[in-house]
Order: structure tokens, then sequence, then C-alpha cells
């Protein structure tokens, strides 16, 4: 293959799945390709020599009006395999259309196409790693091509063919180390579409990326530094805010009385706490933005939610505020370490192939993504990628690259947005950093969820009979793949892990039920690790929570009040003792949030 050939987008609407199950194409379209370049289209109704189910016809637009006279597959069948001679074949899913055009040759009495093919999904997938989906509607939308007409085989040929010259422009963008990876990697990619990535020549710079190991990654934003803004006075009237702000900020009395209520509520007060209940769509975000920014002793200004979303709206308001105030105003988001990917953990997953398709051609996406993203967020590539355990294995820590680059920001912004659990975890060490004890200002959205998560974040469950059980079902059990030492481990600490069950429940004294806590799912976790080797599925399902419950068990040692809760309950006939260990939530929120603002 070379960029010289001609490549041909085909498209089939068809009567059903395969041709073996008595489907028919009913249109096919055609758009050429050379030189980088649409040259020439072919689109021709096909008569099916049958009737088209009213579903077909609902998605397609295409009636049995339509294709009565139109010509039959073997009438154009012979102008089809003269157009198609010695091209490439393009298709969106092309293990579809391309064994489907096949099919009806080989149904009809012609040779069957040879022809090298390349599927845009995949490639898509690949060079767009975040895109919001990939059917052809979801990226010709992302990519602001027009794609009029969807479901007809002419206007959905057309749209592929431009969605695949700017995924090429796209691989051009790649830095060579990037390219190279996808050109001679093991990939599970469909037909010819790697040899295509191979005739693509990068004209990026390598110094335009940061090269870690073997992946490049994007370099990071400048951090700004903090600068007093000179800002003006605080417009207190609908239209003292519309000269402020134009016809960006629109009249709205009832959040302007919002603005005015927190603004009056910041200026008078020097503790305190404001609850606001608030009535649907009067723009409260903008409602407590605009009167914190127009107050310099509210800064840094925290935002707690738990919806991304509203993260991202809060960013882009603030952003508009400071432009329009011409003030330097800088938010960041920070997530808990976890949340970002761990660039050194990749570069060895990638040195070896993996077992399964999906996370092989996942580690092809996220080579791409290194070298577009600014976060290293994992749930920004998540779309095809739910339930793959490679997006658990690479889950960051405190040194990575992207949650180091994340905290730099927020060190340095006048606004700080997370989410409840990050809050929880960062916020004294956020403190610490600007060499505070406390935040000017906190704004928490939906407070009944802060409470909840409040509460299990100083809470930890412990059924108590299931471990036990779990633990005596694995001292009898040999498992498979062990050896003879890995064996004898696993019964030592097993029962050493049954004695620590049983001294749990003798004692009376909370610091000590947590220290044997702490020590008992320790030992869990290295038999965890020990059972991993040997045959799948040994390990007890209900042990998949104990982990959080370890990091539950080790936060409530720090705690100088923890309370111990039994509830007893029935299972298959047994009794079930599960011990909760909490600190209660008015203790928490006292201690731990307001006792920082």
């Amino acid at each position: 293959m070379n960029a010289n050939k001609t490549f041909v987008v085909v498209d089939l609407e068809t009567t059903g799945q395969s041709v073996a199950r008595g489907g028919r194409i009913i249109q096919i379209g055609m758009t050429f390709i050379k030189n980088r370049r649409i040259v020439d289209h072919f689109e021709s109704f096909v008569n099916p020599g049958q009737s088209i189910d009213r579903n077909i016809q609902q998605l397609t637009h295409i009636s049995e009006k339509d294709v009565r006279d139109a010509p039959y597959f073997e009438e154009i069948a012979p102008v089809l395999r003269n157009m198609l001679q010695d091209t490439v074949l393009i298709a969106h899913n092309i293990n579809f259309d391309y064994p489907y055009l096949n099919d009806e040759l080989a149904r009809t009495g012609f040779p069957v196409l040879t022809n090298p093919a390349i599927d845009t999904v995949q490639l898509a997938q690949i060079l767009l790693p975040t895109a919001p989906g990939y059917r052809l509607l979801d990226l010709t939308t992302f990519l602001n091509i027009t794609l009029n007409n969807a479901h007809r085989a002419n206007a959905d040929a057309q749209a592929t063919a431009l969605l695949f010259l700017k995924l090429w422009q796209k691989a051009e963008q790649l830095p060579v180390i990037v390219l190279q990876q996808l050109q001679f990697g093991q990939w599970p990619l469909l037909r010819q579409t790697q040899d295509f990535l191979r005739v693509v020549k990068s004209k990026r710079q390598q110094t335009d990326f940061d090269i870690v190991a073997q992946v490049a990654v994007t370099k990071p934003e400048p951090v700004p530094p903090m600068a007093p803004a000179t800002l003006p006075a605080y417009p207190r009237s609908s239209q003292e805010k519309q000269r402020q702000f134009g016809q960006w900020l629109t009249q709205n009395e009832a959040q302007n009385d919002l603005m005015n209520r927190v603004y009056a509520f910041l200026t008078k007060k020097a503790d305190g706490v404001l609850t606001v209940l608030t009535a649907p769509k009067i723009g409260k975000t903008l409602g407590y933005l605009v009167p914190l920014i127009f107050d310099p002793q509210a800064r840094p200004i925290v935002l707690l939610t738990n919806d991304d979303s509203l993260q991202q709206q809060q960013q882009a308001l603030v952003e508009k505020i400071a432009k329009l105030l011409d003030v330097h105003f800088t938010a960041a988001i920070l997530h808990d370490p976890s949340a970002y990917i761990d660039v050194e953990r990749f570069n060895q997953l990638l040195k070896t192939a993996d077992d399964t398709s999906p996370a092989q051609f996942f580690k092809a996406r996220i080579l791409v993504w290194l070298t577009q993203t600014q976060t290293g967020l994992l749930n920004e590539i998540q779309v095809g990628a739910t339930n793959l355990p490679i997006l658990d294995a690479l889950r960051g820590n405190e040194q990575g690259i992207f949650y180091q680059r994340a905290q730099r920001l927020v060190n340095r912004a006048e606004v700080l947005t997370m989410n409840f659990e990050t809050y929880f975890n960062q916020a004294q060490s956020l403190l610490a950093a600007r060499e505070r004890t406390k935040w000017p200002v906190v704004v928490m959205e939906t407070p009944s969820a802060f409470v909840d998560e409040l509460s299990a974040h100083y809470r930890a469950q412990l059924n108590l009979t299931d471990i036990k059980n779990s633990l005596k079902g694995l001292m009898h059990q040999e498992v498979a793949g062990l050896t003879h030492k890995q064996r004898l481990f696993v019964k030592q600490r097993g029962a050493e892990a049954l004695k620590l069950v049983k001294q749990i429940l003798q004692t009376d004294k909370v610091t000590t039920q947590l220290k044997r806590a702490e020590r008992l799912l320790m030992i869990i976790m290295r038999l965890m690790t020990i059972l991993d080797i040997g045959e799948h599925g040994v390990v007890p399902a209900s042990w998949a929570t104990l982990p959080h419950e370890l990091t539950n068990i080790k936060r409530l040692q720090q705690e100088p009040l923890v309370t111990v809760q039994d509830q007893e309950h029935d299972e298959n006939g047994q009794t079930q003792l599960t011990r909760t260990f909490f600190v209660p939530v008015a203790t928490t929120y006292q201690t731990h949030f307001l006792a920082h603002i």
C-alpha cells in the first residue's frame, strides 16, 4: 500500500445482516479518493428481488418504490469490479461492508474481491481516543463533518471519505516515536488498517512533546503566577450587572437576588455557613461565582461537587468572568491520584503484548491519547473501554506525572474545584502547600450527598462471619498452580487470620479491635496476591471490597472517637455478623470540614 493508491470508500444499505440469511444490497455508494482529494462518486439503488422490511425502510428511508426499477446486483457487478480494480477499500465497519459485497458477488457467480481494506472505526478509535462515540454520526458531529441523509449509502460514503482524510491528518500530527509504535507494534487491527498507518509520515517535531521512556506525553501547561487582581466595585442591581457584563449576563431577578445574598454574606460575616435552596434554572452557578470573584478576601475559592460536567461548567464560567472583567483569575480541577494515568506503569505494560485483544488495542489508543491530553484523567478515554481490567492497572499515585501537574496548577489557582472524596483526602496537604490552616470560602453543591460521602469516608464494615467462613474454606482447599511453599503460606496465614477474627470479637477496646482488623485485612491482601497466581476464581468474591475497607480502617485509627456497631442478619440459614466502625458524621463534619473554613 502507498499514498498514491486510489482509495474507495464503500457503503452499503441492505435488507438484512448477511447474504447467507437472505439479506440483499438495496443501495451502494462509493467515493473515490486520489492524492488525498475526493475525485469521483458512484451511487446506485439495487433491486433486491424481495420486499424490504418496514424497519429497514424507516432506518434508510429507502422504499420499495425507490428500488423497483433499479438494476439487479448481477447487472451492476461487472461495473463494480471494474471500478474497484487496483484500489484500496475503506468502510466504516469494514468487516460488514466488504464481506457483504463479496457474498453478493459470489451469490451471483462473479469472482470475489481481494483488495486491501481499511477500517475507519478502528482508525477513529485510535486517532480520536476521546471522541464521544464511534458511530459515523458521532464522529461527523465531533469533527464538524456534514452528514445529511444518514443511512443513505451515498451520503455515508461521502462522510466516511471526509472522515478518512481527517484521520490521515490526525495521524500526521503524531510524533515519530508514537507513529512508529503504531506502524510496527502488535495491534489487533482489521485487514490492512495497520498497513495504511505505515504510509503516514509524521509532520510533528519530537520537541513538541515530553518523551517518558518509550511514550510521548503532552508538555505541561505553564503554571501562571498568582497575582492580585484589581476589580471594579461589585454591581448590586441587575442593570449594573448588565452594564458590567453586557448581554452575556441576562436579566434575571432571582439570580440577581442570589448574587446579592451571597455577596452580603461574604462581606458581613467573618465566619459562618450560608445554606441556600434555589429554584431550578435560575443560573445558581453564576449566582455564587460572580460575588465570590468580586470579593478579594475569598481567595482561594474551593468548589465542591461530584458532578464532572458541573466542574467543567464552573471552570469555563470562571474563565469567562475573568475575561469580561479583564483580570487574571485561574481555575483548576483536582482529582484523587487514582483518577490519573500512571505513565510509568503504562510503559511497563507496553513492553509485552497483552493476552486479550481489547486490552492490547486499548494500549494503542492510550499511546495517541497521551500526545493529546493535558489532564491525564482516565475518564477521558473510557468510551469503548468499560470493564477492561487494564484500566485499574493504569491508575496512578501521588508520584504520577499528571497528578503532579494538576497539583502544581491547583496550588497556584484562585479557584480550586474538587469532588467530595478528593477534598477529604487532599484538603490538608493543599492547605499546607499554601501555608494556610483554613480556607476562606468553600461552596458545596448537593450537601446531602456530601454528608453521605463524609459518613462513608470515616466508616469501615467487616462481615466477620463471611471472612471466617471463606478463610476456613480456603484452608481446606487445594489450590492448583501453587508451589508447596505457597500452599504452606496460605494455611499458616489463614490460621493467623482466623485467630484475629476471634480476637476482634473478644475485646471491647476499639483501638485494639482496629489494630487487629488492620492486621487481618493485610493478611487477606497478601493471600489474594498469592491466590491470583493459582487457578482462576479461587479468591472469594466477597473479598473484593476489603482493600477499600483496609484504607478506611487505617484512617479510623487516626480518629480519637470511633464507635462500634454490630448488625446480624440471616443468609442461607446462617446468622451473619457485620461489625461497623465509624465516626459520627456530625463529629467529622465539625472537625474535618467546618474547622478548616
